[in-house]
């Protein structure tokens, strides 16, 4: 397993393509690059998943989905070796409350009304937008305009979940379709951090950050033709 690592599909269909399998998820054949263009739900990888291993494909998976077991979320995996030589991965959604935030499913608990701020004065510093500061890669602008740059990504200004995640979309050539009735502010801790890695990434650090929302939401990257979406909406 990479140090860099989030989420568990990934990490099952590269274990799946070294062990000479097909990975299918939910009946279509992916592979590790067509992932990225998938619209999918996915787990984050716990701690207690990150120590999986196993002498075959088989039991590195048992084991690393075994870590799940007590684990609720609204989504399930499973995954489980088929002839002739396939590891067929299937996700399900299912009910209950979230004890933990994944990128699949945010949760939040509501936050106080927002008190008024008192006007600027003129001499207030410059608004700093929400901004990514790219790797110094030689592909750097190719990568950005496909989605996968890799940099650090700031919250600055930005005075709003929704706000954030629509300046990100746009300079990772996304169009943002947000239909979530939810879209809690930014608070000092999270204008604070700094989320690193791709989009989504990023995405999945701030989700974190934010901790647990009013009901939970879901993200879907859609990629139709050359036009990229990302969708938010409430579950």
């Amino acid at each position: 397993m990479n140090a860099d690592d989030d989420f568990l599909l990934p990490v099952l269909i590269r274990w799946a393509q070294a062990g000479g399998l097909v990975p299918i998820l939910n009946g279509r054949r992916v592979t590790a690059r067509t992932l990225s263009d998938e619209a999918y739900s996915d787990l984050p990888l716990i701690a207690e998943a990150r120590g999986a291993s196993g002498s075959t494909v088989d039991q590195a998976v048992t084991e690393i989905l075994s870590a799940y077991r007590g684990y609720r979320a609204n989504l399930e995996v499973t995954a489980a070796i088929a002839p002739p030589n396939l590891l067929a991965i299937t996700t399900r959604q299912v009910g209950g409350q979230i004890s933990k935030p994944t990128p699949a499913v945010w949760t939040r608990e509501p936050l106080p009304p927002p008190q008024l701020a008192r006007a600027e004065s003129p001499t207030s510093a410059t608004p700093s937008p929400p901004t990514v500061d790219l790797e110094p890669r030689w592909d750097a602008a190719a990568q950005k305009a496909a989605g996968a740059a890799r940099g650090v990504w700031r919250v600055g200004d930005g005075r709003s979940l929704r706000a954030v995640v629509e300046a990100w979309a746009m300079q990772s050539g996304y169009r943002l379709d947000w239909t979530s009735q939810q879209n809690p502010p930014v608070s000092d801790g999270v204008r604070a951090g700094t989320y690193t890695g791709d989009f989504r990434e990023a995405l999945a650090r701030l989700a974190a950050e934010f901790g647990e929302f009013n009901r939970p939401l879901g993200m879907s990257f859609i990629n139709t033709n050359g036009a990229k979406v990302l969708h938010v909406f409430d579950m």
